[in-house]
């Protein structure tokens, strides 16, 4: 009886909405692409859509994504632009067929990004951070990234432009551990995206600028790096992909992201809402030089 009642589903094409579909997260636990696939797990499951997530870190989220690329179910994938392409071109390192087999469903909303030091460097604008990024070329100011390529390797390429041999950059596969670090005096700075932050990381860190054109509402008293004299708003999109295996469930999904309920969970989140479509803001983006 189960058999039959699973072969009914399937000529009905909803094998993938009957049996979990796997939402990849190409980076560790506890990050905030990892909340936000876990948000929208609880969301599609109140819809009727079974969603399991998988964390796939590493690599800069190469493993996650040579996962997504080998998988013969319907599959998706959430993650921040940046990391997604920021080796299109390196053809010798980065799967390129999930260039070719990714559809972008549903652009989540755009966040920005808050550049935050250890409370013991006694630093709370970016004048006396480049002044002992300067002090520190010996020892090695260092900043966490959460990997070669991720926007916050490019925040902290730019910062280590303003001091010439000033920093090390130490890799993480997640925000969260990158923090942990932090608190632990580990690094001593590291660029996090606001829905990464809470009441606990605001009250350990010290909140050195906020990456984005203007201020923040939640952090009103934090100027932005431009308004320190560096010209530095770098903000990352959020993506949620398909392979593409059941268009109908594409469709589906792209439907639910775009009700009001839906909006509102992501601005709950942190995001800013943009009503760009998918496919039309990763045609933009790949069309963007790096």
């Amino acid at each position: 009886m189960k058999k039959l009642v699973t072969a009914i589903l399937c000529a009905l094409s909803m094998c993938a909405i009957a049996q979990p579909v796997e939402l990849i997260v190409p980076h560790g636990a506890g990050g905030p692409a990892d909340t936000v696939a876990r948000r929208i797990q609880v969301f599609l499951g109140e819809r009727g859509v079974k969603v399991v997530v998988v964390n796939k870190a590493g690599a800069s989220s190469m493993i996650g994504v040579d996962y997504f690329n080998k998988c013969s179910k319907h599959c998706l994938v959430v993650s921040g632009d940046t990391a997604l392409t920021a080796y299109r071109d390196q053809k010798e390192n980065f799967p390129r067929d999930f260039f070719k087999r990714a559809v972008p469903v549903a652009l989540l909303g755009v966040v920005s990004n808050v550049l935050v030091a250890r409370k013991d460097l006694g630093v709370d604008t970016l004048q006396p951070l480049r002044s002992l990024m300067e002090l520190s070329r010996v020892q090695g100011l260092t900043f966490g990234t959460a990997g070669v390529g991720t926007t916050s390797h490019d925040i902290a390429e730019k910062m280590c432009a303003l001091a010439i041999r000033c920093s090390v950059l130490v890799p993480y596969k997640s925000v969260s551990f990158a923090l942990l670090d932090l608190y632990g005096g580990r690094i001593d700075a590291y660029a996090v995206p606001t829905l990464g932050m809470n009441k606990d990381t605001l009250s350990r860190v010290a909140i050195v600028a906020v990456l984005s054109e203007q201020r923040l509402a939640n952090l009103p008293k934090v100027p932005t790096a431009t308004e320190q004299g560096v010209p530095l708003a770098v903000n990352t999109a959020y993506l949620l992909f398909s392979n593409g295996v059941d268009s109908s469930l594409d469709t589906t999904l792209a439907e639910v992201v775009t009700t009001v309920e839906f909006e509102s969970l992501m601005l709950e989140m942190g995001f800013n809402v943009d009503r760009r479509s998918a496919r039309q803001f990763w045609d933009d983006r790949l069309r963007t030089k790096l």
